[in-house]
């Protein structure tokens, strides 16, 4: 009886998501992904597909690109 009660305790807990991250660090990491491949990571969940909407709708912007790619003259 002890370890199914141990089993329904640890099933009510919620995991850990991609989308509980901060929103710039998600927006930031999803935006180095092709857009090519936003079809297949929409269907991980509606709120992953929501989330890809959104992102697809804004314009590219390279100010996000990690800032070790850009030149700076010395």
């Amino acid at each position: 009886m002890k370890k199914k009660k141990e089993e329904s305790l640890s099933s009510s807990e919620s995991p850990l998501s991609f989308l509980s991250l901060p929103h710039d660090i998600v927006f930031n990491t999803l935006a180095r992904i092709p857009r090519t491949s936003y079809p297949n990571l929409s269907l991980v969940s509606k709120s992953f597909r929501s989330l890809l909407s959104s992102l697809a709708s804004r314009p590219h912007d390279h100010s996000s690109e990690d800032p070790r790619s850009t030149s700076t003259s010395a």
